[in-house]
């Protein structure tokens, strides 16, 4: 079971890439004695997802992708909000 399981996600990287920023984010949204991670839940699933199947690649750019959305939620959610 789990070896179809990977062998479906490695055959589809795109899936793959939003099926771990998916949980990421609600890794994110887990509340633990007043402490979220929030948009560091994304990096941490990756971390961990990377590490548990290290066969799961995603080409380059989808990574580099990946990182820049990354980068860019971190921006919103810790600048100051302008319009309220």
């Amino acid at each position: 079971m789990i070896e179809q399981l990977l062998s479906f996600l490695t055959a589809s990287p795109l899936l793959t890439l939003f099926l771990v920023a998916g949980l990421g984010y609600l890794l994110g949204q887990v509340n633990l004695l007043g402490f979220r991670l929030g948009v560091a839940g994304v990096l941490f699933a990756g971390l961990f997802i990377g590490a548990v199947c290290p066969h799961l690649v995603i080409p380059g750019i989808m990574g580099t992708f990946g990182l820049v959305l990354f980068v860019y939620s971190m921006g919103l959610q810790s600048g100051t909000p302008r319009f309220r």
